[in-house]
C-alpha cells in the first residue's frame, strides 16, 4: 500500500524514516523530499526542461546521496546503516535516470579515476539496504560502455551480475580472463597503469565475493580476501608523498609534497565495503539442512538455486527464523506479489525432498497447474537431482501408478485421487 503523498509503500517509507535526520532535513519528511524530487524530474522531462534544484531547496537530490552514503558508510548500527543506504541508493537513482532524461552522452567508463557512474552507485547501495528487487532494477540501468578500459568495462559487468544475482556469469568471466591478467598492461602511462591495477583489484574482490556468495556455510576465506581487495583499494587510492625540487638560487634540493588521489576507485571500494557487510549474512548456500535430510542433496539445490537467486531477503530470514521452511511446520503465507511466496515456499519444498519424502503442490486452476509444473521443473531439474515433476492427473488413476516426487494438481482432483487412489498418499508423501 503506497502513502497518497509519496511514491514509496507504507514498509519502504519506514525504513526510510529510520535513517538520522540532517540540519533542515527532518528524516520523517525524506519519502516526500525524494518523491517531490522525482516528480520534479518527470515533470522537467515531460516539459523538456532541464532539472534544476529550486533556489529553496536546500536538500537537493545530489547532497542527499553524498550525505546518506557516508552515514552509511560509517554507521555501526544494521538498521541504520540499512536505512542511509537505501536513502543514498535511491537519490542515485534519481540522478541517474536525470542523466539519461537530460540525454547527456554516455560516459567513456563507468568507473574512472574520477569517479563512479550513478547506476553503479545506485545498486550498490541497495544491495547494501539488502533492498533486492530494487538492486535487481537498478542493475538493469547499467550499462557497459564499448570503449574504455577493459579492466572498467570487465568490473561494471561484475557489479551487473552482482546486484542482479547472476554470481555464476562472474565466475565464468573470471576463469576466461585468467591468460589475459597474466599479461603486462601494454602502457607505460604510471597513473594510467595505477588506475588499470586497482580497477582489476576490485575486479577480483568482487569475484571473491561472488565464490563466497556460492559456496557453502563455513567458507570464510573468499569473504577475507574480497574485503581485503576492496580495503586495499581504499588506502592505496589517495597516497601522499613527497619529490625533491631543486632551487635555482641553491644547489641543495627541498621536499614538496605530492597528494596523488583515485577518488572513482575510492569510492567504488567504499560501495563494495558496504555492499559485503550487506549481503555475507544473506547467502542462501549458508541455510543450515533440515533434520533428517540429505545434506548433499540440500547443498548441491542450494547451490544450484543460488546461482540465479543468492540472496535470502530479510521477509523470507524471518519466515525461516520462525521455521517455516521445517518438516512438520504448517503455516499461511500471505505477501504482495513480488515479495517472494515462490522462493520461501521452494524451501519447504526442498526440505522435504531432501528428507526423502514426496511432494503434492496444490493449484487453484488448471492452467496455474501447467504453470507450476513447468516451474518447478526448472527449479529441480531431472538431470541434475534425479527427480519428476508431473502434472499429469490421469495417469494416478492408472493401475499401481506411484506418485512422481513433485505432483501438481488442483484441489479437486486431489480429492478424486483421494477416493479413486488412497494408496497413493502411503507411499512417504509429506
Amino acid at each position: 500500500m503506497r502513502s497518497s503523498t509519496t511514491m514509496f509503500d507504507t514498509r519502504t517509507a519506514e525504513l526510510m524514516r529510520l535513517a538520522p535526520s540532517m540540519p533542515g532535513l527532518n528524516a520523517d519528511d525524506l519519502p516526500k523530499t525524494l518523491t517531490r524530487h522525482y516528480a520534479r524530474l518527470v515533470s522537467n522531462r515531460l516539459a523538456g526542461a532541464a532539472d534544476q534544484p529550486g533556489e529553496e531547496d536546500e536538500w537537493p537530490v545530489d547532497r542527499i546521496a553524498d550525505v546518506y552514503e557516508i552515514v552509511a558508510s560509517l554507521e555501526a548500527k544494521p538498521e541504520l546503516r540499512r536505512a542511509a543506504a537505501f536513502v543514498a541508493g535511491t537519490a542515485q537513482q534519481i540522478i541517474a535516470r536525470r542523466a539519461r532524461a537530460a540525454s547527456v552522452p554516455l560516459a567513456t567508463q563507468l568507473i574512472d579515476r574520477d569517479g563512479v557512474d550513478a547506476s553503479v552507485a545506485a545498486s550498490l547501495l541497495f544491495l547494501a539496504a539488502e533492498q533486492y528487487a530494487d538492486a535487481n532494477e537498478a542493475g538493469g540501468a547499467i550499462v557497459i560502455p564499448q570503449a574504455g578500459l577493459t579492466e572498467a568495462r570487465e568490473l561494471g559487468r561484475h557489479v551487473r551480475d552482482l546486484v542482479r544475482g547472476n554470481l555464476g556469469a562472474i565466475l565464468e568471466r573470471r576463469d576466461s580472463s585468467v591468460e589475459r591478467r597474466r599479461a603486462p598492461p601494454k602502457d607505460g602511462r604510471l597513473q594510467r597503469s595505477a588506475l588499470r591495477a586497482m580497477l582489476s583489484a576490485l575486479g577480483q574482490g568482487v569475484e571473491h565475493l561472488a565464490a563466497h556468495l556460492l559456496a557453502g556455510a563455513d567458507e570464510e576465506a573468499h569473504l577475507s580476501a574480497a574485503t581485503a581487495a576492496f580495503k586495499q583499494v581504499l588506502a592505496l587510492s589517495s597516497q601522499v608523498g613527497s619529490v625533491p625540487l631543486m632551487l635555482a638560487s641553491k644547489r641543495e634540493g627541498v621536499e614538496a609534497p605530492l597528494v596523488t588521489r583515485y577518488l572513482g576507485p575510492a569510492h567504488l571500494a567504499s560501495l563494495l565495503l558496504l555492499a559485503a557487510g550487506g549481503i555475507a549474512e544473506a547467502a542462501l548456500t549458508r541455510l543450515p539442512a533440515p533434520a533428517g535430510a540429505d545434506g548433499d542433496f540440500w547443498e548441491r539445490w542450494l547451490r544450484f538455486r543460488a546461482d540465479q537467486t543468492p540472496y535470502v531477503w530479510r521477509n523470507h530470514r524471518e519466515a525461516i527464523a520462525r521455521e517455516f521452511h521445517l518438516p512438520g511446520k504448517s503455516a499461511v503465507l500471505v505477501l504482495p506479489t513480488g515479495a517472494g511466496k515462490t522462493t520461501v515456499s521452494v524451501l519447504k519444498i526442498a526440505g522435504t525432498l531432501a528428507r526423502g519424502k514426496k511432494v503434492v503442490f496444490l493449484a487453484p486452476t488448471h492452467a496455474l497447474v501447467d504453470q507450476l509444473t513447468d516451474d518447478l521443473q526448472a527449479l529441480f531439474p531431472a538431470d541434475q537431482f534425479a527427480l519428476q515433476v508431473s502434472g499429469d492427473f490421469d495417469s494416478l488413476l492408472l493401475d499401481d501408478a506411484q506418485l512422481k516426487d513433485i505432483e501438481v494438481m488442483t484441489p479437486e482432483r486431489c480429492l478424486a485421487m483421494l477416493s479413486f487412489a488412497p494408496e497413493a498418499f502411503a507411499q512417504g508423501f509429506c
